[in-house]
C-alpha cells in the first residue's frame, strides 16, 4: 500500500512543535504544554486545538491576525473567530469543525488573496452567492458537506485546479470558463444541465475525473451521454493522455470508442455506472 502519514515519538513531537514556536513557524493555541507568553504576537500560521465554548484565547492573547496566512482549526472546536479580521489568508482549512454553519462564511469572499479552501466534513449546506470574487482560489474542497448546489458565480474562479464535491451537487452552466480545473471529484452526470456536459469536454487542463456517475434508464442512454462527453473531447490536443479509467455497474460493460484513448479504455453499461479518470502524461 501506500503510505499516507507516519508516527513520531511524543518527545520528538514536542521538541518539533516547540522549535516551531521558537520560530515563529506556528502560532498554536490549545496545546497544554505551550503558554501564550512563549509565543509571538505576530502570527503567520495560526493552528487552534481544543479551545471551549466560551473561551476567548484569541482575545486574551493579544494576537495580530491581520498577518496570518495560514488558519486551521481542528475538529471538536467550538468557537469559531470571525473571518473578517484574517485579511491576508492563504489557506483556510476548516475540515470536520462541527460548528461550522453558513453564516460563519458570510465574510469570506473578502479574503481575496485565499488559495486553498477546505470545508470537507463539515455541515454548512449553501456557498456565499460572490464565492466567485475569490479569484486567486485554487483548491476547495466540499466532499462531506450538505452543500447540494454551487453558485452561479463559482464558474468565474478562473485559477480553481482542483474541485471535490460529493455526487449529488448540481453544477450550474458555464463550467467550460474554468479552464484551469485539473481535478474534478464527485459529479453525477445526470442531474446536471446540457451545458454542464457540453462544457466538461471543454477543460483542456483538466488530468483527474473521479467519481463521474451515470445513472440512466437504459444503456443506450448511458451511452448517448458518454458519446456526447467524447465527441466534446475533440477540441483537446490530438495526443491522447494516458488514462486509467475504472468502471462498475450491474453488468459487464462492453468497451466505448469515442473516448478516444484505446478500443478497451473504457467500458460503460448498466444502470448504475462510475467512471474514475486519471491522465498521467503531459499533453
Amino acid at each position: 500500500g501506500i503510505v499516507k502519514s507516519c508516527r513520531v515519538h511524543d518527545t520528538i513531537l514536542d521538541f518539533i512543535i516547540s522549535k516551531s514556536t521558537e520560530e515563529n513557524f506556528v502560532t498554536l493555541l490549545g496545546v497544554p504544554i505551550l503558554t501564550i507568553g512563549n509565543q509571538s504576537n505576530v502570527v503567520r500560521r495560526l493552528c487552534l486545538q481544543g479551545v471551549e465554548e466560551g473561551n476567548s484565547t484569541i482575545l486574551a492573547a493579544g494576537l495580530v491576525l491581520s498577518h496570518v496566512r495560514s488558519f486551521t482549526m481542528v475538529r471538536g472546536l467550538l468557537e469559531i473567530p470571525s473571518l473578517e479580521e484574517f485579511r491576508h489568508l492563504r489557506v483556510l482549512n476548516l475540515k470536520e469543525c462541527s460548528e461550522l454553519k453558513d453564516h460563519h462564511l458570510e465574510n469570506i469572499v473578502r479574503l481575496f488573496q485565499l488559495r486553498y479552501l477546505n470545508l470537507e466534513g463539515t455541515y454548512i449546506s449553501k456557498l456565499p452567492e460572490q464565492i466567485g470574487r475569490l479569484g486567486c482560489l485554487e483548491v476547495l474542497d466540499l466532499r462531506m458537506t450538505s452543500v447540494l448546489e454551487l453558485p452561479a458565480s463559482i464558474v468565474n474562479l478562473r485559477k480553481l485546479m482542483h474541485l471535490l464535491v460529493n455526487n449529488d451537487v448540481k453544477f450550474p452552466d458555464g463550467i467550460a470558463k474554468m479552464q484551469a480545473l485539473e481535478t474534478l471529484e464527485g459529479v453525477r452526470a445526470y442531474i446536471q444541465p446540457f451545458d454542464f456536459l457540453c462544457g466538461l469536454g471543454q477543460l483542456k487542463n483538466l488530468r483527474n475525473l473521479v467519481d463521474l456517475e451515470f445513472y440512466c434508464h437504459t444503456e443506450e442512454h448511458n451511452k448517448a451521454i458518454v458519446s456526447s462527453l467524447c465527441s466534446d473531447m475533440g477540441g483537446l490536443p490530438q495526443k491522447p493522455p494516458t488514462a486509467t479509467p475504472y468502471c462498475g455497474g450491474a453488468q459487464a460493460g462492453r468497451p466505448l470508442h469515442p473516448w478516444g484513448f484505446t478500443q478497451s479504455a473504457c467500458s460503460v453499461s448498466g444502470w448504475n455506472t462510475r467512471v474514475k479518470w486519471k491522465a498521467q502524461n503531459q499533453w
